[in-house]
């Protein structure tokens, strides 16, 4: 088994596992080591500064949520990278955890479930290992999830300047 990578570069890094179009709007990215071992597996959430200064105020729910959940549970909240960012903590019951399934299943039940957040009906899923995608496909949201009624803003940004 291989140890944690010191450093993730969230949705840049060469073996991740990337989960886009999570909420209707916004442009927020979830992604997570393709391997991770240890205690805790992460998750880092990016995206423009509005969306995830949205996301960091209805998340905390994630760490408070107390329903008994066969996998794990989210232990810590911490500002991600320079940038505007999120990273994420889960200590999974099983140690094997795969990843996948935290960031496709688990993470998007439980923002419903625990944050009460509005996803998309459909996300995104791809997985990289060696700067080389090994899967890019829809991921739709579990019927039995349900959705949850807080919907990210609707925000228009201005385009970027022209130097």
């Amino acid at each position: 088994m291989t140890a944690s990578k010191r450093f993730f570069l969230g949705k840049d890094d060469p073996d991740r596992i990337t989960l886009e179009n999570v909420f209707p709007v916004g442009d927020v990215v979830f992604s997570t080591p393709f391997e991770e071992a240890g205690r805790h597996h992460r998750v880092v959430i990016e995206g423009g500064e509005p969306f995830v200064d949205f996301i960091a105020e209805h998340i905390q729910g994630l760490t408070e949520y107390d329903e008994t959940n066969p996998y794990g549970r989210w232990v810590a909240i911490a500002p991600y990278g320079d940038d505007c960012g999120l990273e994420i903590f889960y200590e999974p019951l099983d140690r094997k955890m795969a990843a996948f399934r935290l960031l496709v299943f688990v993470l998007r039940a439980d923002l419903v479930k625990a944050c009460d957040l509005k996803l998309s009906s459909v996300s995104y899923v791809s997985v990289t290992k060696g700067h080389i995608t090994c899967l890019n496909q829809i991921a739709p949201l579990p019927e039995e999830v349900g959705n949850g009624q807080i919907e990210l803003p609707k925000i228009v940004l201005p385009p970027p300047r022209l130097n």
